[in-house]
């Protein structure tokens, strides 16, 4: 038998083969096994080297890499998750992505309108494709969250660089007009400075928007229901909405405010 060394897991078997007898038998009893199974996957995968990992996997078990990753992913984030036990292999799997911002115990406790019936349902109720459907704009904001910080730290270099190369050449300006101006370098120093500050603002507001975005999208039909409530909530939620589009027309001065005006406030949800 082969021995598994540096182990950190004292109620899992001491050898590979038994740990892969385990699997095997977990296997045949997926739906109520898949973290049981990822478990064992992750503690071979860091006690193995890699390539051995990967043989093993292939030649033993029959598992792609990516088969068991799933697998692996499924019990990080769902294993200590007390009500995954009753949602089923389908729809855990799923939910592997998921933002990983997102709370995974407060989503699965959480109740959801289905965009296509208007049913309310939590995930327990729901099919795996009822669950896509809720998901779907999750992992869009989720994506399109990664392209603005992809897009804002491309920005991010090329603004240092013309910084850096505005920087040199006042600074080169400066050298010859000490004598008039000695503070010149002070103001170098402020405008970099202040420069450098307006992008981390930018950074920070552009994560803001989209963990918003994230956040209401599953609730979007919900808030098409607003007229059948009181009329003080009917006020809170449409004083909301104007606020929040006056904000975003406050700090963007130079944007077409007609646009804004033609706009319904149920499009920003």
């Amino acid at each position: 038998m082969t021995e598994i060394i540096n182990r950190d897991d004292s109620d899992l078997p001491e050898t590979l083969d038994e740990v892969t007898d385990q699997i095997v038998s977990y296997m045949k009893n997926i739906e109520n096994s898949i973290f049981e199974i990822g478990r064992r996957l992750k503690f071979v995968k860091e006690t193995m080297a890699h390539g051995s990992y990967r043989n093993w996997l292939e030649e033993t078990l029959r598992f792609h890499p990516s088969t068991a990753s799933r697998f692996i992913a499924a019990y990080d984030q769902f294993g200590n998750v007390a009500t995954s036990q009753k949602i089923g292999t389908g729809k855990i799997f799923e939910m592997l992505a998921l933002p990983e911002s997102l709370n995974r115990q407060e989503f699965i406790e959480g109740v959801y309108v289905i965009p296509s019936t208007g049913e309310t349902k939590n995930v327990e109720q729901m099919t795996v494709k009822e669950l896509r459907e809720v998901t779907k704009p999750l992992k869009e904001a989720e994506k399109k969250l990664k392209q603005v910080e992809k897009e804002v730290e491309l920005a991010t270099a090329s603004v240092r660089q013309v910084v850096s190369g505005e920087e040199a050449l006042k600074a080169k300006s400066t050298e010859h007009s000490m004598v008039e101006n000695p503070s010149g370098e002070l103001i170098v120093e402020y405008q970099a400075e202040n420069n450098m500050e307006a992008i981390s603002v930018v950074e920070d507001f552009s994560k803001d928007v989209w963990e918003l975005v994230a956040k209401y999208s599953p609730f979007r039909l919900r808030f098409k229901e607003i007229e059948s409530v009181d009329n003080h909530t009917q006020k809170k939620f449409t004083d909301s909405t104007k606020m929040l589009i006056e904000f975003i027309n406050n700090i963007s001065p130079d944007c077409d405010k007609s646009e804004w005006e033609k706009d319904q406030p149920d499009r920003y949800f």
